[in-house]
């Protein structure tokens, strides 16, 4: 668990690291829209960011729902944790 934890910090700090936003690409966007949903786990409060992030990512990307879980840190790592042992991937971020 403590290797997923930093892996998942050294991505979060590399991406933030980065300061500029990148466009999917079209092939990853009609696989969502295919799907029609992504699932993101969140430690954030749903009233201050997420409900505006989801609300911007729908109105970007008509036909992908965006279906959100709280929890904390330790939950969300666990989930994806568990997700990624028994091979059901249900979590897109």
């Amino acid at each position: 668990m403590a290797r997923l934890t930093r892996t998942i910090a050294c991505a979060l700090a590399a991406s933030l690291a980065t300061g500029t936003a990148y466009a999917a690409d079209a092939a990853l966007i009609e696989a969502a829209k295919k799907e029609g949903e992504v699932n993101w786990y969140s430690t954030q409060i749903i009233s201050q960011l997420v409900r505006p992030v989801t609300a911007a990512f729908e109105k970007k990307y008509p036909g992908i729902k965006v279906r959100y879980t709280r929890a904390n840190a330790t939950e969300v790592a666990v989930n994806a944790e568990v997700e990624l042992a028994d091979r059901k991937h249900r979590h897109s971020l």
